[in-house]
């Protein structure tokens, strides 16, 4: 749950924050600036959100609800999968005419997290491999359940859970890449000319 609420504040982050104002920098763009600039500053106030909100989430939930595991490497699971979510949802607001057909995108995405991260119904191999790049919550969720190894929590999520987990670091690897990826594409779609 903690993972699918921060893939939903990030993309409550950011999946109206370019199509909101497309119009402004569109005659920004007119007075000299750089797509780069534009998403680069978007990316540094988001990051405070998305740090601010991954941490918050879990110190509460590692020291109010009890959770075990490495708090460590668990804040960095879910930093990544809030940084992941928002740079995606980033891109589709800077793709999308609207705001309103950005935030509706991107709560979609949000809504295909869960299904489709394995870690509620197994998903055939099949499918679960050909989704399974493009899903932060299952790289997140598996790098957090890495952590639980040697507590009985483990033991149970694997009785119960039938999706394979990934090494921690694989799962590491695809949410930065997915950051990456997602702030790559925001700044494509700034460079192309959309007046709203």
């Amino acid at each position: 749950f903690q993972v699918i609420l921060l893939t939903l504040m990030g993309a409550n982050n950011s999946g109206r924050e370019i199509a909101a104002e497309r119009l402004i920098f569109e005659k920004e763009k007119l007075s000299g600036l750089s797509p780069l600039s534009y998403v680069a500053s978007k990316a540094a106030f988001l990051s405070f959100l998305v740090l601010a909100q991954s941490v918050w989430m879990g110190l509460f939930v590692h020291y109010v609800c009890g959770f075990p595991g490495d708090l460590g490497t668990q804040l960095i699971f879910l930093i990544l999968v809030n940084a992941a979510m928002t740079s995606v949802c980033l891109a589709v607001s800077s793709f999308l005419g609207s705001a309103e057909q950005a935030s509706l995108v991107s709560i979609y995405l949000v809504g295909f997290q869960l299904p489709l991260s394995g870690a509620v119904l197994a998903l055939p191999d099949v499918v679960g491999n050909a989704v399974r790049p493009f899903i932060a919550a299952y790289w997140s969720w598996s790098g957090i359940l890495q952590t639980l190894k040697g507590e009985r929590y483990y033991e149970i999520a694997q009785m119960v859970v039938q999706t394979a987990l990934s090494p921690a670091a694989l799962c590491l690897w695809v949410l930065m890449s997915h950051v990456v990826i997602g702030l790559f594409a925001a700044w494509i779609g700034c460079q192309q000319r959309r007046m709203a």
